[in-house]
């Protein structure tokens, strides 16, 4: 899924700045321009009813100063201030402002600014990895049954069927060796056939290119060896 473009407002009393910032965010494809005001009392508006994600906010506006404008946004919006005066740095820096652009704002300089926003109100968080999977029964009813990575000893293709052998019984299912590869982690299993995951974890000895796990022997395939051997150390 595509990480959906930063939405941005641009706050500046002067008509000539205002279009010439929105003009940058334009250009600039990861960010999305929902508005431009030289009113600061309107764009407050829409700071606070969570129209913007991102403002691009100048500090010395007559009628209402962006430093104000800050404390009173009560929102999880962020800010970049842009301004020709750079005695107003410091205070911005501690009301967590994202970067301070002084003008005249280049698209380089501007583009550093919008960069670092992309990696905080786009910063990717992996999902939890979960400790189950649920595998797909043989037969009319083909039932889903939730089986914890734990119990899987290891996983063997026969043909059209797969067998996910555990430690007391045996799932089979129509679900192919590549698709349970595919959705168990790769931090636990390992194909290391062209017909067997094992559980890594599960492994009791290595004799050669064998691997011997709960009576069972099982070959390590060559095309596998060099990163099953890497992985084992």
């Amino acid at each position: 899924m595509a990480t959906p473009p930063i939405r941005c407002i641009v706050v500046d009393d002067e008509d000539k700045a205002a279009e010439y910032i929105a003009g940058l965010v334009g250009k600039t494809a990861f960010l999305e321009l929902v508005g431009v005001s030289t009113d600061p009392l309107e764009a407050l508006s829409w700071v606070q009813q969570g129209k913007a994600e991102l403002a691009f906010l100048d500090l010395t506006m007559p009628e209402l100063h962006g430093i104000d404008f800050i404390k009173m946004s009560g929102s999880k919006c962020r800010f970049i201030v842009t301004t020709g005066y750079e005695s107003f740095a410091l205070q911005g820096f501690e009301l967590d402002v994202l970067d301070f652009i002084k003008k005249p704002v280049s698209y380089e300089r501007f583009l550093k600014a919008a960069g670092k926003a992309l990696n905080v109100l786009r910063a990717t968080v992996p999902p939890p990895e979960t400790d189950y999977i649920f595998i797909k029964g043989t037969g009319n009813r083909q039932l889903l049954q939730k089986v914890s990575h734990d119990d899987i000893l290891y996983i063997q293709g026969n043909g059209h069927q797969t067998q996910v052998m555990l430690a007391k019984d045996t799932i089979t299912t129509s679900t192919t060796l590549t698709e349970l590869e595919n959705a168990l982690p790769a931090s636990r299993f390992m194909r290391v056939h062209k017909s067997y995951i094992v559980s890594i974890a599960k492994i009791e000895v290595i004799q050669g290119n064998i691997i011997i796990l709960h009576k069972t022997h099982i070959p390590v395939g060559q095309q596998y060896q060099e990163k099953f051997f890497k992985t084992v150390g």
